[in-house]
């Protein structure tokens, strides 16, 4: 009989754990998983040479599915700019990050190559962005087996679904050793 009351806590536990993912949640695990995976990494996005937690973070705005749906790609955009995006695809117990998508205009920094320009030197470095959209894609790879490769596969399928909804673009997919 304890055996039996052990299993049935041990269940109801799991069953109310797995379904704490709310949408308040998945964005605290966004922001405190992309600052520990991606640490000090870098890209160019609407800022050049620019933290990617802080693209992350910054393109989490609104909400754009209906419902939030841990099974779905949680799909944001930047509140200056909602055609900057980000999608997230979670594991099914809803406490690790397996895929993450930006979609951006890229911006970069870039030389001057006119002699004229340069006598009128600019307050700040030269931008130049892109005026069609980049999808960076990363794959979280926490450990190297089939089971995983698996959820990865079905990671990049998902975000390329979502990628693809947004529109056309480059498709520059990273894989991230995360721990």
């Amino acid at each position: 009989m304890r055996n039996i009351f052990i299993i049935f806590f041990l269940f109801v536990f799991s069953q109310s754990n797995a379904q704490s993912l709310d949408e308040k949640n998945a964005r605290k695990l966004i922001t405190s998983e992309s600052k520990r995976i991606f640490e000090g990494s870098r890209i160019d996005s609407y800022m050049p040479n620019i933290l990617v937690s802080d693209v992350v973070t910054t393109f989490m705005g609104p909400n754009q599915s209906e419902n939030f749906d841990r099974n779905q790609v949680y799909d944001t955009c930047r509140i200056q700019s909602c055609d900057e995006k980000l999608g997230v695809v979670f594991n099914e117990a809803g406490d690790r990050l397996l895929g993450l998508g930006i979609r951006n205009f890229r911006c970069y920094y870039y030389v001057i190559e006119n002699a004229q320009t340069l006598m009128k030197l600019p307050q700040s470095p030269p931008i130049r962005c892109d005026t069609t959209p980049t999808y960076r894609i990363f794959i979280f790879r926490y450990e190297f087996t089939v089971k995983n490769l698996e959820k990865e596969v079905n990671s990049l399928h998902k975000l390329k679904v979502w990628a693809a909804a947004k529109g056309p673009g480059e498709i520059i997919i990273d894989v991230i050793r995360a721990q």
